[in-house]
């Protein structure tokens, strides 16, 4: 499978100049043949010492795909997001993390 390949050759090389103090994300994606990035400056939730919650978000990383929708298993489709399309990135989203709701099943759709 990666016999095409040289040893010791780097699939991708990049060079970021990052802010002094940010916080960012970098998906690695695209194919073999031809990687692609998404990089992005993060603003993450804020959530009190004592608040039992998730911050998620959804990113579309597969190349050359329909957008998709992402649903909570039970709820309408696109419940969470609609037509997410390659690249696109959400929001982070809080979930409650409780005793009573411990886990989410979360449905993609094209």
């Amino acid at each position: 499978m990666f016999s095409r390949f040289q040893k010791n050759k780097p699939l991708f090389n990049l060079t970021l100049n990052l802010t002094s103090g940010s916080i960012n994300s970098l998906f690695l994606t695209g194919t073999i043949d031809a990687p692609d990035t998404l990089f992005t400056t993060d603003r993450l939730p804020r959530h009190a010492v004592s608040d039992s919650a998730a911050g998620i978000r959804f990113v579309n990383l597969s190349p050359n795909s329909a957008p998709v929708s992402i649903n909570i298993t039970g709820k309408n489709n696109g419940s969470e997001v609609t037509a997410l399309p390659y690249k696109g990135i959400t929001e982070f989203k809080s979930y409650p993390a409780t005793q009573n709701i411990s886990s989410y099943t979360f449905e993609l759709r094209d």
